[in-house]
């Protein structure tokens, strides 16, 4: 979702404006006050980044004598960032996803670059460089829009042991195998793949289908600015969804679950198959975790990609500056390397179960106190997969609208060309 009034977002950031702020080279203002204004999406209580958080905070107001007036907002983050700035009173740093709303910020001038940021604090020495490119793909100007954090893997999860049940021997690697498999299951009265099919994980499982046959460079294009009916390889993709579909590989009235029904589904047993990212494995019941398999989407006869396919990135969360943030740009320099300081990456590690943007490589011992789960994605997955294009930093703020659309696609009778004009209906307006 787009700012709702650009000129007073621009005018905002007008006070603070030169040449140099816009590019990120701004030297701070004056430091009159002594206390950080965050708008986060992790919390510091109920839930497993909380630990993690309190040593980020606390490690920050130790070493500046400042302190953090930290809020935490959840899903409704960017709506409640952009409401807070058009008043004037926008958070110094927010800690969030790179996805839909939030990918317009910089466009907007709710959110100010930082590539020479990333220079001056000597952060490109720490941060990848796959994960600057993930924070920049969506800007033309190439700029960086926030600091790269916690980045994920995002596989196809296989109860081996609901499989078995069904009589299959392994993991589909084809998406005939996975017909086959859907109808065994079923026989069986197991679900096969279960996803929120109204909502944002249903949506990427679809992207992810639909883009079998496209080269990563066309998928760039299609997701950045539409033209799903008009380019041959995606409408294979979605003929081949609709295919999947229509061949009962969902769980029973998939249209309307969410992410949630779809996590539960799966760790109670009632489903053999979902697609979910990192975060979700922390969380995964020990009896399942045993059990599971981590693989990828299986591919049709003459796609582009050659083993079954699963993402990565690293969008999942980072730290984008506002406006306001440039009054206080001493203290944000300081919580940004506090954060990316070994013993908070760590702790993220451990108990979030995030691939970290950072160079400093993943140890055994981090990943499986972690998850097991997490020690599988990373040390036997990547020889399993082809990791494809991930859709988000170039779909930008058309994510919600697109969502409808996938929502649509798992609806049962729903044509092909209803899909791809459904989805090039929402890159309009």
């Amino acid at each position: 979702m787009k700012l709702s009034n650009r000129s007073l977002v621009g005018a905002l950031v007008g006070v603070f404006t030169s040449a140099a702020v816009m590019t990120g080279l701004a030297m701070p203002a004056s430091q009159a006050a002594d206390t950080i204004n965050i708008l986060s999406l992790y919390k510091t209580s109920g839930g497993p980044e909380a630990e993690a958080m309190k040593l980020l905070i606390s490690k920050f107001e130790a070493a500046t004598g400042a302190k953090v007036n930290l809020t935490e907002a959840g899903e409704g983050l960017a709506t409640q960032y952009n409401s807070d700035l058009l008043a004037g009173k926008g958070a110094d740093l927010m800690i969030v996803n790179l996805f839909d709303g939030t990918s317009a910020w910089l466009e907007n001038g709710a959110s100010v670059p930082v590539d020479g940021y990333v220079k001056q604090w000597g952060l490109d020495k720490v941060i990848q460089a796959d994960a600057l490119a993930d924070w920049s793909a969506k800007t033309g100007s190439g700029a960086i829009q926030g600091f790269p954090f916690a980045g994920f893997t995002w596989p196809l999860w296989y109860n081996k042991s609901l499989l078995a049940k069904a009589g299959i021997k392994s993991v589909p690697q084809t998406t005939d195998q996975l017909i086959t498999a859907a109808k065994a299951l079923r026989a069986k009265g197991i679900a096969p793949i279960v996803v929120g099919g109204s909502d944002w994980s249903g949506n990427k499982l679809w992207s992810q289908i639909i883009e079998s046959y496209m080269p990563p460079a066309e998928a760039k294009k299609v997701f950045a600015n539409g033209g799903y009916c008009s380019s041959k390889n995606a409408m294979k993709g979605i003929d081949l969804f609709v295919k999947l579909r229509d061949a009962g590989v969902f769980v029973n009235g998939i249209e309307g679950y969410t992410a949630d029904q779809m996590n539960t589904a799966y760790y109670t047993g009632k489903a053999a198959i979902m697609p979910a990212g990192s975060w979700a494995m922390p969380s995964t019941p020990p009896a399942i975790s045993k059990v599971t398999e981590m693989g990828g989407m299986p591919v049709p006869a003459g796609a582009y990609y050659k083993k079954p396919t699963a993402f990565q990135a690293y969008s999942a969360v980072g730290l984008f500056v506002g406006p306001n943030g440039l009054k206080k740009l001493s203290l944000v320099k300081q919580f940004v390397q506090t954060l990316y300081s070994a013993d908070v990456v760590a702790k993220f590690v451990s108990d979030v179960a995030i691939i970290p943007a950072t160079k400093t490589p993943l140890t055994a011992a981090s990943l499986s106190s972690a998850s097991p789960l997490l020690a599988q994605s990373v040390t036997a997955l990547p020889s399993k997969v082809s990791y494809a294009l991930f859709p988000d930093a170039y779909v930008g703020a058309k994510g919600t609208p697109l969502t409808k659309a996938s929502a649509l696609a798992y609806g049962p009778g729903v044509k092909s060309a209803a899909i791809c004009k459904a989805a090039d209906a929402a890159y309009k307006g």
